[in-house]
């Protein structure tokens, strides 16, 4: 099942990426001891059909990939992180990036609630010494926090004081299967010419 994700995003459970690109999932980790997080995103496709298209969506990631700050939306993110390391990757049968970030808000105490929703642009807060991140319901989750589930709502709960954040979110759209195109193949052909920021 994949979903549609934005690549030049805060990732939402939506996961459009620019162009026709989606992935399976993505998972978010923060170390807020080493002030340093990571995103994953698993199983990278394209949504077109011919392979043309399919070139070109990878030539889009591939640029993508070249520009320091995306995936993040420097507005949402400016003063918050800072990406040190993007890449793609090959995780099994699949194409899957990583981009790993510093935290910046040492200065200003690092407000864990505030982290949380300059990166995945969703309602959160904190309280009585703990975070909460509300999502939709859509598609599946795994995290270290607790989980509350609503009619609508899906509430991940975390100690305050807890080192480190892990969240999973898996897609619910299954318009992509059989249909989306994997580009494994072409980033098989060139690995190091699909280029990464270190």
């Amino acid at each position: 099942m994949i979903k549609t994700l934005r690549f030049c995003f805060p990732a939402s459970l939506l996961l459009p990426f620019c162009g026709c690109l989606g992935v399976e999932s993505y998972t978010l980790t923060l170390d807020w001891g080493a002030l340093q997080g990571e995103f994953v995103y698993h199983d990278i496709v394209s949504t077109e059909s011919a392979e043309g298209k399919v070139a070109e969506d990878f030539a889009e990631l591939k640029k993508m990939l070249a520009e320091p700050n995306i995936p993040f939306e420097i507005s949402e993110t400016s003063g918050v992180l800072k990406v040190t390391d993007k890449e793609l990757f090959r995780e099994g049968d699949a194409l899957s990036g990583r981009v790993r970030f510093q935290l910046l808000c040492a200065s200003w105490g690092c407000a864990k609630e505030a982290v949380l929703r300059a990166i995945l642009d969703e309602s959160c807060s904190a309280g009585n010494g703990e975070v909460f991140l509300v999502l939709d319901r859509k598609g599946s989750l795994r995290t270290d926090g607790s989980v509350l589930d609503t009619k609508k709502s899906r509430v991940v709960v975390w100690p305050e004081d807890a080192k480190v954040f892990t969240l999973t979110v898996k897609s619910a759209d299954s318009s992509c299967r059989g249909k989306c195109r994997s580009l494994l193949h072409l980033w098989l052909k060139d690995p190091a010419g699909a280029g990464s920021l270190h």
